[in-house]
Order: C-alpha cells, then structure tokens, then sequence
C-alpha cells in the first residue's frame, strides 16, 4: 500500500524537475525562430554571417508561400545533416515584404514568394527551382558543391559529353588567378549547363582550346559536335551570356 501511495508523489517529482528543461527548451525554439525572421535591421549581419542561404520574401496571405512550408520543413530536415552551414527550411532566413518594403525594392522583390540565393553574404541568383522537397534538396547541392568538376584526360571529357549534350571546359594552367575565378562565379550561377575545369592540354585540345580559357562543348545527338572557345577575355559575364543561349555564339 505505501508503494502505492508513493508512485504519484515520483511522478510528480519527475513532471517538476522536467518541467524547466521543456520549458527551456521551448523559449530556445522561439528565440531561434524568432532570429531568422529578418528586418533592414539585421538583414547585413545575418545573412553575411551565413555561407548558404535562401532567403524567402514572402506575404503572410500568400497561398503559394503557405503551400511552399511545408517542403522547405522536408528539405531542411534532409540538408541539415547534409551540411549545417546551409540555411535553409525550418531554418532558412525569411523577409515578411508586406513589412520590410525597403528590402523587398532593394532585391526587386515582385511578387510572392520570391526567393534569392546568397553565397558568402552576397546574392548570387534567384531561386526559380522546384516547389517540393526533394528537388529543392537537389538545387541546393549542386550549389554548394564543387562549381566545376575536374577533367583528369580526355577519356573523362568524352563521358562528361555523353552525359551532357552542352557543357563548358575551362583549361587553366593553375586553378587560381583572375580568370579562373571569374569562371567559377559563373558556374556557381548557371542553371543549366555543366561547367568542367582542367590543367591538361590534352583535353584542353579536345575542347578547341589552345590556351588558356572557356569553351563551350555542343554535342546534340544527330548533330555535329562543335567545340568553341569563348572570344575575348574569360569573364563571368562572357561565360554566362553564352550559357544563356545553349553554348551557342550569340547572334
């Protein structure tokens, strides 16, 4: 009888002591929560201190950004363990543009949602990928990854072109330097074509390059293969208006 009589006093002692841990808890979610919503205060120092982010601007009536919720929910559970410097879901910073009009003019902000990417504080592009889960999971890894995947001989150019009927090549005698760079700021943003890099001349020659540059690869199926280097010197402008027109010459 006297086990009896103290199984609820345990129990109750057990619901106490809890009770400031979930209580905890709790206040810590609201807080972190509460530091992602962000205003023209803390907009700089937020997302710069972020390596990765997307960042929503959204409207509280707005039904394409209340049916976006719960995908981004999937994609962050998913990318978290992915990488923890990715910003993004339940964790992903977000501007209320209603509000925070100063922002919603400085980022062209014209309609909901509108979502931008920031790499290293800055903004890289817009955000026009996929509305699920699974191919926002998708979007950001490519992002994050390496922007150019390396080309060890010609063997690997051969299946890069079999998996990819446009691409560009960079041929670089050192991965650094001015031009390099301005190639893997263009990677980083292109959407749809496939960047490689390489420091052999061999698959370098392959591209159409005989120096040092970007060339564009064409090798549709049924079609002549036609491998370009870009005229005039290597910028990410250059390399970008040619990836807007399918690694064509533009008229």
């Amino acid at each position: 009888m006297a086990r009896l009589q103290w199984a609820p006093l345990m129990m109750l002692g057990l619901v106490l002591l809890s009770a400031p841990l979930i209580a905890a808890e709790e206040e810590e979610k609201k807080e972190e929560d509460a530091a992602l919503v962000l205003t023209k205060d803390n907009f700089e120092e937020k997302v710069k201190g972020s390596k990765f982010a997307l960042v929503e601007f959204y409207a509280p009536w707005c039904g394409h950004c209340k049916r976006l919720e719960p995908e981004y929910s999937k994609a962050a559970a998913t990318l978290k363990e992915h990488d923890a410097s990715i910003i993004i879901g339940k964790a992903r910073f977000k501007v209320d543009a209603t509000v925070e009009t100063d922002l919603g003019q400085q980022f062209n902000v014209g309609g909901y949602p509108t979502i931008k990417w920031f790499v290293d504080g800055q903004e890289a592009q817009d955000y026009n990928g996929p509305r699920d889960a699974d191919g926002i999971v998708q979007w950001v890894k490519k992002k994050t990854g390496p922007p150019a995947t390396k080309l060890a001989d010609k063997k690997a150019l051969e299946e890069a072109e079999k998996a990819n009927p446009v691409l560009f090549v960079g041929y670089f005698k050192e991965l650094k330097g001015d031009a390099y760079d301005a190639f893997v700021k263009a990677a980083q943003k292109t959407e749809d074509v496939p960047a490689f890099e390489t420091t052999d001349s061999a698959v370098a020659k392959a591209a159409g390059l005989t120096a040092p540059g970007v060339a564009a690869v064409v090798n549709h199926e049924g079609e002549d293969r036609v491998a370009a280097p870009l005229k005039g010197d290597v910028t990410t402008d250059a390399v970008l208006v040619r990836s807007a027109g399918g690694g064509r010459e533009p008229c």
